[in-house]
């Protein structure tokens, strides 16, 4: 199954549960779910990983979503 659709698919399941949130309320299990998956990996892989999110690549993966909104980067501190 391509990513696209186990995503499709993922998404539909969203919509059909009867959550109070549900975008948040999704976002926050894949985040456990994700959060789960890393732990699994070897300690190289799951460094790889860890370092790969820290440098962007979950930001850049979201901003890929039509409708996403673009927010300014902040490198170090707080947007104001």
């Amino acid at each position: 199954m391509s990513t696209t659709v186990l995503i499709d698919k993922l998404m539909d399941t969203v919509v059909a549960t009867d959550l109070g949130r549900p975008n948040q309320d999704f976002a926050d299990a894949a985040f456990a779910l994700l959060a789960l998956a890393v732990s699994k990996l070897s300690p190289a892989e799951r460094e790889d990983m860890l370092q790969a999110i820290e440098d962007g690549v979950l930001r850049r993966a979201v901003q890929r979503f039509p409708g996403a909104q673009r927010n300014p980067e902040v490198h170090c501190g707080s947007l104001h």
